[in-house]
């Protein structure tokens, strides 16, 4: 008889899992593996826990171990592995693994897994035709009644898709349902040209937000505190002595930053259409250096007690080698070997706010700062339905968005100059006037050429995953149509133009007045 974990012992596990003691579950689900070899269950357990850590690949690979020793009949762990591999970027497998699971149960999961992988692939008119499926089957699945409003305003259907999403009851929807249902209706208004009805969907959406246990639990505080913190060391005499180090021989990655909403992933999928580049799509790597910098700091000694970015001064010749290595071992295990032969371009909004660090570790690296109307880029910040983060929970309210704007924008330019990075910044709207000229300049930037074809580059995503909220956009041929957005919700947004007027001055836009 196969001895298997019982459920109070894996109930344990789910509890630490749940409750983010990462450290503890993992530990816990390894032990209930080793104990119980035979019993699928502990293997799920820690695929989960690895998928929590952001170990995608490890948590995949354990997922289909569990699979494996489940049998065919636990279509639950051939649905975790596929849901697994879809939040990998792996859309082919995990469409296929979801269409097995679909057309061997007709599970409305599994539906639901098929019209996410149809629409990550910007299929969709098929993404609407499973979503439909998942609705016919179970009337009150509400995720996919929004994947199919998506799919519908993709295809410039905003009244049906407004039909579907008045289908649902917003008002005993969870709050992260609310958030997703009122951002999809405020898209569509917007589409419609229904701009204060819009508006008043995003507003609601952000209450929704702000009232998620997820936001609740972020403080605030944290990111402007680290970002004022950054300020001030670079202005202290302890950076400007500080030794710069050799960064060694191999090819340094460029970064692509800017704030959120602000052009950078159409721009990172332009570079990614060049052969000779390989794309991030917004993995963590500069986090887990970051996280690695505090480790240093917190066992290091009085002056860098309290971590990052105080420790960066600190860091030695053979810790700034190490954390490049982390680095390549990082990306490496995340998008293969081609890594060592191509340019990596490092796409992540937000490490504008990390330039000390890419300096301090990647000493001359080039990076690419892409800026666009702050005024539409604060606007496109509230429109959207992001994970709550400690950058993100700013952005349910326009004036919290353009003061945390404000604080990261003030951060690049005034220390632009200190932070042993090589910069070039591009504007959003001159990229879609000219692609060729903007984009041929920054290739010249990192060392590269003009390839014909990059500015159609939307043609060639085909089957590309991208994770951001602008997955559906850069699938589109350029177009200004997002040009000057926030002209159209003048009235709602003209008590946040002061905050940003100065940036808009100087990044060359026209005086809102």
């Amino acid at each position: 008889m196969t001895r298997a974990a019982t459920q109070q012992q894996i109930a344990a596990v789910m509890r630490a899992i749940n409750a983010g003691q990462l450290e503890s579950a993992m530990r816990a689900a390894r032990d209930l593996t080793a104990s119980f070899p035979e019993d699928p269950n502990p293997l799920a357990l820690l695929s989960m826990t690895l998928a929590r850590s952001g170990e995608l690949d490890d948590a995949i690979s354990t997922a289909r171990n569990a699979a494996d020793l489940g049998g065919e009949d636990r279509h639950d762990l051939r649905l975790g592995l596929a849901q697994l591999l879809r939040s990998a970027g792996r859309t082919d497998e995990a469409l296929a693994a979801f269409r097995t699971i679909a057309d061997r149960t007709n599970d409305p999961e599994s539906w639901y897994g098929v019209a996410l992988c149809h629409e990550q692939s910007r299929q969709f008119a098929e993404a609407a035709s499973a979503a439909r499926r998942v609705l016919a089957a179970k009337p009150g699945h509400v995720m996919a009644g929004i994947t199919l409003a998506r799919a519908l305003r993709a295809e410039r259907k905003a009244d049906e898709a407004l039909l579907q999403l008045h289908s649902h009851d917003i008002a005993r929807a969870p709050a992260i349902v609310a958030v997703h249902l009122h951002t999809e209706r405020g898209h569509c208004l917007d589409q419609l040209g229904r701009y204060d009805e819009a508006f008043a969907a995003f507003t609601k959406a952000n209450a929704a937000f702000d009232s998620m246990p997820e936001s609740m639990r972020i403080s605030k505080d944290a990111f402007p505190a680290m970002i004022d913190a950054t300020h001030n060391l670079l202005r202290s005499d302890r950076w400007a002595s500080r030794e710069v180090f050799d960064p060694g021989s191999e090819t340094q990655p460029v970064f692509v930053v800017g704030f959120p909403r602000s052009g950078t992933t159409m721009f990172e999928q332009m570079l990614g259409s060049h052969s000779r580049v390989v794309t991030s799509d917004e993995a963590p790597f500069i986090r887990d250096v970051v996280r690695d910098i505090e480790a240093i700091g917190a066992a290091g000694g009085a002056q860098d007690r309290g971590g990052y970015p105080r420790a960066l001064v600190s860091l030695t010749a053979d810790q700034c080698a190490s954390l490049r290595q982390r680095y390549r071992a990082h990306a490496r295990k995340r998008l293969g070997p081609t890594i060592d032969s191509r340019v990596l371009v490092d796409k992540q909004p937000l490490n504008i706010a990390f330039l000390a660090c890419i300096g301090r570790i990647f000493p001359g690296a080039k990076v690419i700062v892409v800026v666009r109307d702050p005024m539409d880029t604060v606007l496109s910040c509230f429109m959207q339905a992001f994970t709550p983060n400690q950058a993100t929970v700013h952005f349910s309210s326009l004036k919290r968005t353009a003061d945390l704007y404000a604080r990261v924008m003030s951060l690049w330019l005034e220390t632009r100059d200190s932070t042993g990075v090589d910069a070039l910044m591009v504007r959003y709207e001159d990229v879609i006037d000219d692609p060729r000229k903007e984009v041929t300049r920054c290739l010249q930037h990192i060392g590269l050429s003009w390839e014909d074809g990059i500015e159609s580059f939307y043609e060639r995503i085909g089957r590309r995953f991208i994770s951001t909220p602008s997955s559906q956009g850069v699938a589109t041929p350029i177009s200004r149509k997002s040009v000057g957005r926030w002209d159209r919700y003048h009235d709602r947004v003209s008590g946040v133009l002061q905050i940003v007027e100065r940036f808009r001055i100087e990044f060359g836009y026209a005086r809102s007045e």
